[in-house]
């Protein structure tokens, strides 16, 4: 039993004097339990006598509790206590005047909860399962409301209204209360803002949110597998197409085992298709040992024939930029060069995704591994280097005026001039050229392709592209001859300039010749060495239409009276980034640094 003076420490609504229409009192003077309606007696137990109370059922008060009375000077109260547990401890009165059992709190509730009334009014409005229900009764009282409320879980707030009667208005379901700062609403919500509430929404919002997380997941899950098959088809189409590009280029070719080069050296016109397993052979199962470097497209190897023959071997990466369709371009265009300073091509091998090209074995390898290198260096007196130019010049003039189709290299550079037994460049790696008609003069390219200082300002720039993109190449390899040093290692007071740069610096002083390699020593010819240098110069001019050809460039270097145009400012850089910074936005995209080169070979 809860004392009375208690409920105002805990309030609560039972034996709370006036909590609402109901109240239960204990009457002194007859000894019973009144049930009161506004101060009027609604319903009484009748007077205790022989341990029961007279309205009240025997069996159903003696079987289950005890009831006493204490009645002196002090004090007269009256006590029950259950018999067992099928006895409850504690009962309410109901807003509509019953005595019942308190069954405790409901699933939802819990005695930390609480109601709350809104501060201002509010409109409101509801979706979904969202109801609305009164109670009407002349007695009601707003804690009559709250009880109704408290008793049922989806109820969120009560209203309690004066108008013809008083009555109670619940909120059940989905309703959402808009605060109205205007004034203009009418409801003034009791909200059961309690912490249990709060969890239970907080874990609503909680598996909301894992509920939209894993949708997003399933979705993006089932995006990529569809990227995924979409993928694979493309790359299943590109591999059918690729299979077709390269039964096309072995049926374009004499088919002969990787055996058929002759004995003597002396090969046949047609272009050869060698058997993988013999390659394997030849390179030692591609050993390290027999790797000679590696390119832009991929390993190049050292290999022998059974014949003795000496071959080196291009094996194209898988992952390399150059598909079958280029593969077969390039294939078609280096086996209709023919010329004593451009490297041999014997033939190809098609393995599964294996690609490879045969070339004629270059003993001394390339240019760079000579030239750069400080020991190496001595090797290449004067006379070597400007053989090794009059033959590079006579190779490129080749591509560009005599050979059946007009060839634009695009990537002149060191690494791409090898050196055969006698020290004869031949210049090599044609992945990167393109085809012109003889009419043509340029073409332009939005996926610029070449290598840091070799490129002409105008291919670097605006992708534009011609005979004197290769000029502007050969000038810059020119003077990386002459000084043994490469394109990108000149520095001059507090900036960085390139080899075309600092060579302007040093013509403008007079002091052409200091850009001469120190280990040429006595061996240079000091006329020849500067005319060289003015040619150089030449090649490099800003505008193309300035620069010589390379049936020029072979006069102004064989004919030492012909006169020669003075040079102007070149085009040059001072910092890498500004070549980047120029092909920016809509400029066309750069795509080899480094020394690296890239193949984009479109026959055309």
């Amino acid at each position: 039993m809860v004392d009375q003076h208690k409920g105002f420490d805990f309030p609560v609504d039972t034996l709370l004097p006036a909590p609402g229409a109901f109240t239960l009192d204990w009457d002194l003077n007859q000894q019973e339990l009144k049930i009161r309606q506004h101060g009027v007696v609604y319903w009484s137990t009748g007077a205790f006598m022989n341990e029961r109370f007279k309205f009240m059922l025997p069996d159903e008060t003696k079987l289950r509790y005890n009831f006493s009375i204490l009645s002196n000077e002090d004090e007269d109260s009256f006590t029950y206590n259950p018999v067992d547990q099928s006895g409850k401890s504690e009962f309410v009165i109901t807003i509509m005047g019953r005595l019942v059992p308190d069954m405790g709190p409901t699933d939802c509730r819990n005695d930390g909860n609480r109601f709350e009334q809104g501060s201002g009014y509010f409109n409101v409005s509801g979706s979904g399962s969202a109801t609305r229900s009164d109670i009407s009764n002349a007695s009601l009282s707003i804690s009559d409301c709250k009880a109704a409320c408290w008793k049922i879980c989806d109820r969120l707030g009560f209203n309690f209204l004066f108008d013809n009667q008083t009555r109670c208005q619940f909120w059940t379901g989905n309703w959402e209360f808009v605060q109205d700062r205007s004034g203009s609403s009418s409801a003034s919500i009791y909200f059961l803002t309690t912490m249990e509430l709060r969890s239970h929404k907080h874990k609503r919002i909680i598996w909301i949110c894992t509920a939209t997380a894993a949708a997003s997941l399933l979705i993006v899950v089932l995006l990529r597998h569809v990227l995924s098959i979409n993928k694979k088809k493309s790359f299943t189409s590109r591999a059918k197409v690729d299979q077709k590009e390269l039964l096309d280029v072995k049926k374009s070719f004499t088919c002969n085992d990787v055996n058929g080069l002759q004995e003597d050296g002396e090969m046949e016109h047609d272009l050869r298709v060698f058997i993988y397993a013999s390659l394997m052979a030849a390179t030692g199962d591609f050993s390290e040992e027999n790797k000679l470097g590696e390119g832009g497209f991929g390993p190049v190897y050292k290999g022998k024939l059974v014949t003795g023959r000496e071959i080196a071997v291009k094996r194209l990466s898988k992952c390399s930029a150059q598909g079958a369709l280029e593969f077969k371009n390039e294939l078609i265009l280096i086996y209709e060069l023919q010329h004593t300073n451009l490297v041999q091509l014997f033939g190809f091998c098609v393995h599964g995704e294996e690609r490879m090209l045969i070339y004629e074995y270059m003993p001394n390898k390339s240019l760079d591994y000579f030239l750069f290198d400080s020991s190496r260096g001595g090797l290449l007196d004067w006379k070597k280097r400007f053989s090794i130019i009059e033959g590079i010049t006579q190779g490129l003039l080749y591509l560009h005026k005599y050979s059946r189709t007009r060839i634009i290299h695009r990537d002149l550079k060191a690494s791409n001039i090898l050196l055969d037994e006698s020290m004869n460049p031949k210049i090599s790696d044609f992945g990167m050229a393109r085809i012109f008609t003889h009419n043509e003069e340029e073409a332009n390219t939005n996926r610029v392709m070449g290598t840091y200082g070799y490129m002409s300002p105008e291919y670097a720039m605006k992708g534009i592209f011609s005979i004197k993109s290769d000029v502007y190449s050969f000038g810059v390899l020119m003077l990386e001859i002459i000084s043994g040093r490469r394109n990108n290692s000149f520095y001059n007071d507090d900036r960085m300039l390139n080899i075309v740069g600092y060579t302007w610096e040093l013509w403008k002083e007079g002091a052409g010749l200091q850009l001469m390699d120190p280990t040429l020593g006595d061996s240079c010819n000091g006329d020849q060495l500067l005319r060289c240098i003015h040619v150089g110069l030449l090649c490099v001019e800003e505008h193309p239409a300035d620069r010589p050809t390379m049936q020029d460039v072979v006069s102004m270097l064989t004919n030492e009276n012909m006169s020669l145009p003075v040079p102007t400012k070149p085009a040059f850089c001072t910092e890498r980034n500004v070549v980047t910074t120029g092909i920016a936005g809509k400029g066309p995209e750069l795509v080899s640094i480094n020394g690296l080169s890239i193949s984009d070979l479109d026959g055309r």
